[in-house]
């Protein structure tokens, strides 16, 4: 078992030997070197800072591959910044906020940024907008004064006929946030109908007229006056109550003068002898004046 063992060191030895003789004659030092390059890489990156690359093989003495040679290197890098990389423009930070574009109600403010950097043929143009606008959550009220409601309907006519009138109104209303709560002018309108019919208008007497003279001037006397039933239109009647003339007494009528006057003759009285030449005579009574009337009877 031991003479085995031997014997099979002894053989990988030998071959250990023979190979490392064999590799000494093809990739002694003095014997290596490197053979072509090999053809460049591609550029990396494309543009900007950019390098490639090419590598060499090294050669034994009878252009054999070797593991490495002694001196120089296997890989030869080149770099290049001649060709410039495009850059696209991009935005820059937003500005601050305009003032608000009103100082109370609805209202907004806006902000801008630029697209700029661009270089080296790259693009211009940013996404999006250059503008950004934003409105008040918030926004203080603006002072509405009150303002006058539309008119409302005319009224019915004060009167079916004759001068009349009616009227419409309007509310002042509507204000807010402090403002005004007055309108000028007036909450109401007053319109004369410009061609009202008619109304009819019935005969009225007129003014008594002055009483006339008196009938006698003495004694159970009158006096009289008149008016006039006039004044009917529009269909109204023409026929007034009552009469168209008075008759007045005097209560105190001044008396008439009355003469006095013979009474009635008495009868005759008895003859003055039984016989013979006789005579017998009657008497009457002058009386009767008045109001200042003649006393005097004649006869």
């Amino acid at each position: 078992m031991m003479a085995w063992r031997t014997y099979a060191i002894t053989i990988t030895l030998l071959a250990c030997l023979w190979q490392r003789s064999f590799s000494c004659l093809n990739c002694c030092p003095e014997d290596m070197h490197w053979g072509k390059w090999s053809r460049w890489t591609s550029w990396s990156p494309t543009c900007g800072t950019r390098i490639r690359s090419r590598g060499g093989e090294c050669l034994g003495k009878r252009g054999n591959p070797c593991t490495h040679c002694p001196t120089g290197t296997g890989i030869e890098v080149q770099k290049d910044s001649s060709l410039c990389c495009p850059i696209n423009a991009v935005w820059s930070v937003w500005g601050a906020w305009f003032g608000w574009s009103k100082t109370c109600g609805q209202r907004s403010h806006t902000r801008s940024r630029k697209c700029s950097g661009a270089s080296c043929r790259g693009s211009t143009i940013c996404r999006g907008s250059n503008t950004a606008t934003q409105t008040d959550p918030k926004p203080p009220c603006c002072p509405v004064s009150a303002v006058w409601s539309v008119w409302g309907t005319w009224s019915v006519w004060s009167k079916t006929c004759g001068q009349r009138s009616h009227t419409r109104s309007r509310k002042c209303s509507g204000a807010s946030c402090r403002g005004s709560t007055i309108c000028r002018g007036s909450n109401t309108a007053t319109q004369t109908d410009p061609k009202p019919p008619c109304c009819p208008v019935s005969a009225v007497w007129s003014v008594w007229g002055t009483w006339s003279v008196w009938s006698k001037t003495c004694g159970q006397r009158s006096h009289t006056r008149s008016r006039i039933c006039s004044g009917h239109s529009c269909g109204g009647s023409n026929i007034c109550s009552g009469s168209n003339s008075a008759t007045e007494f005097d209560p105190k009528p001044p008396c008439c003068p009355v003469n006095a006057v013979w009474s009635a003759w008495s009868a005759w009285g008895a003859w003055s002898a039984s016989c013979g030449q006789r005579n017998h005579t009657r008497s009457r009574t002058c009386s009767g004046a008045f109001c200042r009337g003649s006393t005097t009877c004649r006869g």
